[in-house]
Formats: C-alpha cells, sequence, structure tokens
C-alpha cells in the first residue's frame, strides 16, 4: 500500500485493516524517506516498506521478509 493515496492517506487506511485484523501483513511503498513517516508506518502497523523507486528483487526480499513473520 502505498503511503500517500488520492482519498485517504496509508498510515490511515493501514491503522484501519489492523483494528479489522490483526493477522494482516501489510507491506507500505513510499518515495518519501522521512523518518517520522516511517515511524508512523510501523507504529500503525505496517510489517516493512518498500522505497520507490524500487528495485524487483529488493520488493521480493522485503515482502518475503514480512511473510516469513
Amino acid at each position: 500500500m502505498d503511503v500517500l493515496m488520492p482519498l485517504d492517506d496509508g498510515i490511515k487506511a493501514t491503522k484501519n485493516i489492523i483494528s479489522q485484523n490483526k493477522d494482516a501483513k501489510i507491506v507500505m511503498c513510499s518515495s518519501i524517506t522521512d523518518d517520522s513517516l516511517i515511524l508512523s508506518a510501523y507504529n500503525a502497523g505496517a510489517c516493512g516498506i518498500i522505497f520507490k523507486p524500487f528495485i524487483a528483487e529488493q520488493a521480493l526480499e522485503v515482502i518475503n521478509s514480512v511473510m516469513q513473520e
């Protein structure tokens, strides 16, 4: 899920998903590398973050790591 989305931001959406399903595994993506935004994503319940532009192998590494948890 992208951190910034047109109708709702990814942080709010992540909180909403986690409130409905504590076992959800959410990987955020963003071109913004601000430390406070990253912390907010993890605090909302994100399991990983992929930074744009990303290389497919790096994205798969993050996704596979999250799926192993």
